[in-house]
C-alpha cells in the first residue's frame, strides 16, 4: 500500500509546479522575442556612402557588422574615385601638352565617366549580394535555434503532464554565423585590378575588371592602354576637320535672260552633249560639338564646260563682240561647240546626318556659293565640205566671255554620292558684247571621297 503524501509534500509539489509553469511561460515569452529578433535580423537597412559627388547605396541586414561593411565599402569607393581622378588628370595633362585635341579629350573623359559609373553600379550590386548572403546565414542560424527551443518546450510540457520534478536542460544558443569574406586589395601580375565576384571584391587603381560568377566583363578604363591605343591611331570619331576629294560629271545649259532655255535659235544647245567635268579638293569642318550635324565645306576646284550647238551656226568673234554665224552653207558639222574652263573657290554650309565622328555616311544637304576665274576659252569645229572630206579647227580666244564668275549652289546626297546644281549670277558674256544675255546653269552627279 502506498503512503499518501503529506501536506508538506503536496505543498512542495504545488510550488515546483508553479515554478515550472513560470519558467516555461518566461521561456516561451523569451522564445517569442527571439523569433521577433530573428525577423529584425533579416530586415534590411539602407546604407548610403557619399564621397564628393559620388554616392554608393546598398541594403544590408540590421544585425550585420555595420562598421566592417561601411569601412570596407568606403575604402573601395575611395579607391575607385581616386583611380577615376587620376585618369581624368592624365587626360587633362595630355590635352594641355597638345597631344590631345579638345574633342579627343572630351571623348576620353566621357568613356572614363561611363566606366566609373558602371563600376559603381556593379559594386552596389556586389554589396547587395553580400547582404543577401549574410541574411541567408542568419536565417539558417535562427532556424537552428528555433528547432532547439521547440524540442525543449515539448520536453517541458511532457514533464509537467507527468508531474515530474525534473526539468530538461535548455538548448545552447548556436554560435553566430561569420560575415562573408571581404578581401583586401591585391596586385596581380603587376597590374592593379578591381575584381568583383560572389565571394568578394579586389580593388586596385589602374585596370578595372569585373568577374561575376560565370561571366566576365572588362570595363576597359585602363588609362595606359587607353592612351596607347590613341597613340597608335588617331580616332576619326573626334576630328573637327577632314579633307575631301570631289569628282563629278554633269550637263550645262545657257539660260537666256537668266531664266529661259534657248530654243529654235542660233544658240540652242544639245543638252546631252553639253557636258561638264569637275574636280576639287578641300576641307570639311564641323561647327559646334562632336555631335553637331552642321559643317562648313570649302576648298578649290577646276571645272571644264562644253556647249554643243545644234544647227550649223557657230560662235564667232570680231573686234567688237562675239556672235553666232554660219561659216559655210554647205558644211556638214560633226562637232560644233565652244568650251570654257574655270578655277573656282566654293563655300558651302552642309547638314550631314551621319553619326558623330563619321562623315558622308548618311543623308547630306547643303547650300552655298562660289567664285571663279576663267582659265581658258576656245571654239572647236569638225566638219566636211564639198572640197575637203574632214576639217578640224580650234580657235583660242576669250570670245568676250566674262573673266570672273560667281553664283549659288545647292547639293543633296547620300553617303559619298552627290547631286549638285549651280547657277551663275553674273552673265556668261560681257555686257552688250555677246550674242545674248546668257547665264550658265550646271547639274552634276559625283562623289565626295
Amino acid at each position: 500500500m502506498k503512503n499518501k503524501p503529506s501536506n508538506k509534500m503536496k505543498q512542495r509539489i504545488k510550488t515546483n509546479m508553479k515554478m515550472k509553469k513560470s519558467i516555461l511561460a518566461a521561456l516561451l515569452v523569451a522564445f517569442g522575442f527571439g523569433l521577433s529578433a530573428q525577423t529584425d535580423t533579416n530586415a534590411r537597412k539602407k546604407i548610403e556612402i557619399q564621397i564628393e559627388e559620388n554616392t554608393l547605396e546598398f541594403k544590408a541586414p540590421k544585425d550585420a557588422n555595420m562598421s566592417s561593411m561601411i569601412g570596407f565599402a568606403t575604402t573601395q569607393v575611395t579607391r575607385l574615385q581616386a583611380n577615376h581622378e587620376r585618369i581624368l588628370r592624365r587626360i587633362d595633362e595630355q590635352e594641355k601638352a597638345g597631344n590631345l585635341s579638345e574633342e579627343e579629350a572630351d571623348v576620353l573623359r566621357d568613356q572614363a565617366n561611363e566606366s566609373f559609373e558602371a563600376s559603381m553600379e556593379r559594386f552596389e550590386d556586389l554589396m547587395e549580394n553580400w547582404g543577401e548572403s549574410y541574411a541567408e546565414r542568419m536565417e539558417a542560424w535562427a532556424e537552428e535555434y528555433e528547432a532547439g527551443m521547440e524540442a525543449w518546450s515539448e520536453e517541458m510540457e511532457r514533464s509537467m503532464e507527468a508531474d515530474s520534478a525534473q526539468m530538461g536542460k535548455a538548448p545552447m544558443i548556436p554560435p553566430m554565423p561569420p560575415l562573408p569574406p571581404m578581401p583586401e586589395a591585391i596586385q596581380d601580375s603587376g597590374k592593379k585590378k578591381i575584381i568583383i565576384s560572389k565571394d568578394g571584391v579586389i580593388i586596385g587603381d589602374q585596370e578595372i575588371e569585373i568577374e561575376r560568377e560565370e561571366e566576365e566583363e572588362d570595363l576597359d578604363i585602363d588609362a595606359s592602354e587607353l592612351f596607347e591605343r590613341l597613340g597608335k591611331r588617331k580616332s576619326t570619331s573626334i576630328k573637327r576637320t577632314e579633307d575631301y576629294f570631289d569628282i563629278a560629271f554633269g550637263f550645262n545649259q545657257q539660260l537666256e535672260d537668266g531664266q529661259y532655255l534657248i530654243e529654235g535659235g542660233s544658240g540652242e544647245l544639245d543638252f546631252w552633249k553639253s557636258t561638264s567635268f569637275n574636280m576639287g579638293i578641300g576641307y570639311k569642318t564641323r561647327i559646334g560639338s562632336p555631335y553637331s550635324k552642321f559643317y562648313i565645306k570649302y576648298g578649290i576646284d577646276f571645272s571644264w564646260h562644253n556647249f554643243r550647238l545644234n544647227g550649223s551656226d557657230v560662235l564667232d568673234v570680231n573686234a567688237d563682240s562675239s556672235y553666232f554665224t554660219s561659216i559655210g552653207v554647205s558644211n556638214v558639222y560633226e562637232k560644233n561647240k565652244y568650251h570654257i574652263a574655270y578655277f573656282n573657290v566654293p563655300l558651302m554650309l552642309q547638314f550631314d546626318f551621319s553619326e558623330a565622328g563619321d562623315r558622308d555616311e548618311a543623308f547630306t544637304i547643303g547650300v552655298g556659293g562660289y567664285g571663279g576665274v576663267r582659265l581658258m576659252a576656245k571654239r572647236e569645229l569638225e566638219y566636211s565640205t564639198p572640197v575637203y572630206r574632214k576639217v578640224e579647227e580650234k580657235a583660242y580666244d576669250d570670245f568676250f566671255t566674262n573673266q570672273f564668275r560667281y553664283g549659288l549652289m545647292a547639293q543633296v546626297g547620300y553617303k559619298s554620292f552627290k547631286v549638285t546644281a549651280s547657277y551663275d549670277m553674273n552673265e556668261f558674256f560681257r555686257d552688250n558684247k555677246g550674242p545674248g544675255a546668257y547665264n550658265m546653269m550646271n547639274v552634276t552627279l559625283g562623289f565626295s571621297l
